[in-house]
């Protein structure tokens, strides 16, 4: 199965490896009332798509340094609070749409790649706030499921990128990895990923299905203050 939008190809440079697998519930969850702060009206998801479809951040520019308060810089590895992303509609019958944040430098060890993703967002969602809350089902994404890479038990959210925790534990020069903030339109109302699934998988499996897929890249260095499964006594 071919996916159905073209994802650019991007040539990744290997890193060391440093961390497990992940792995993943599906858990039923409550869906939330909360209307969207960024479109008052219900369109039924008919939306008249074209080349205007982008996802876009007041906090960075496309292909700039993603700002240290979106990072792990000064805090512990993993930890960074989500920027505020925002999208126009998609094409003609987007009815949900989902988001992955992705380390495209890695991507030739996706098992560290991928940092976190949010789907079965309704069409009448057209932003995710700054600092979005943790927690399976964000208030946010009006009844959407998020997740992040870790091992089991990991509380779901946003994680921050941090390529340079080999300069708290080794004393390294900082290392800059390319991110892209990736937005998904789809014509289903509900997408059921598979049971399971890794984080590369989720994401693979967003792809596959989506009718249209947009992105907003930026680059990090950002330095941990702690990484407690690598480097307890570093910091």
């Amino acid at each position: 199965m071919h996916p159905k939008s073209t994802v650019l190809g991007i040539v990744a440079a290997a890193v060391a490896a440093f961390l497990g697998g992940c792995s993943a519930d599906y858990e039923a969850g409550e869906e939330t009332s909360r209307q969207s702060e960024a479109l008052q009206d219900d369109d039924n998801g008919n939306h008249w798509g074209n080349s205007d479809f982008y996802l876009v951040s007041p906090a960075f520019e496309d292909g700039a340094e993603l700002p240290d308060a979106h990072t792990c810089e000064g805090k512990p590895f993993g930890e960074g609070a989500s920027p505020n992303l925002q999208w126009s509609k998609g094409p003609k019958g987007t009815k949900t749409y989902a988001l992955a944040f992705i380390d495209v430098t890695l991507l030739s060890t996706p098992q560290f790649a991928y940092h976190w993703a949010a789907w079965n967002i309704p069409h009448s969602v057209h932003e995710i706030p700054e600092g979005m809350q943790a927690g399976q089902f964000p208030d946010a994404l009006k009844g959407g499921e998020q997740r992040r890479a870790g091992p089991p038990g990991t509380v779901p959210s946003y994680f921050g990128p941090c390529p340079s925790w080999r300069t708290l534990c080794e004393g390294a020069p900082r290392a800059t990895d390319s991110y892209a903030f990736r937005l998904y339109a789809f014509e289903d109302k509900e997408l059921t990923p598979p049971a399971g699934a890794t984080m590369q998988q989720l994401v693979d499996y967003l792809e596959l299905n989506a009718e249209a897929m947009v992105e907003l890249t930026a680059t990090s260095d950002a330095v941990p203050s702690s990484f407690e499964r690598v480097c307890p006594d570093a910091g």
